[in-house]
């Protein structure tokens, strides 16, 4: 069997960063410059009902890495329980997901955390 090796191409395509503010000069490293915007920029998941505890069911999300600062948004949506989400204690490191509600969750709640302006 003949082994295949792959050479990383990506590393001698030239790009071109003079209209962008990326600091790159080869497409490898404009990709994971974009990576690592988005890492900063972004966070999301997905939270199992059991996870809510509580009365009203609360739930902290904790960031990894954390925020440079609270200048985030953050979107709450429930699969099949139907409430008014809210947050609070939103900190750099977490932010608490609020159900406003005593009754146990039966779907799994969807979040998204994104700072605002897109830059961190």
């Amino acid at each position: 069997m003949t082994k295949v090796v792959i050479s990383p191409v990506s590393r001698s395509v030239p790009f071109d960063n003079s209209t962008n503010g990326f600091v790159s000069t080869d497409a490898q490293s404009a990709i994971e410059e974009v990576k690592t915007a988005i890492a900063t920029t972004i966070r999301a998941g997905n939270i199992a009902a059991v996870s809510f505890t509580g009365s009203p069911r609360k739930y902290t999300i904790t960031f990894s890495p954390a925020f440079a600062n609270t200048n985030y948004a953050v979107t709450v949506t429930g699969s099949s329980d139907d409430r008014v989400w809210t947050y609070e204690t939103k900190t750099t490191t977490n932010v608490t997901i609020n159900s406003n509600a005593a009754k146990a969750l039966t779907g799994e709640v969807s979040w998204v955390a994104a700072v605002n302006g897109g830059g961190s």
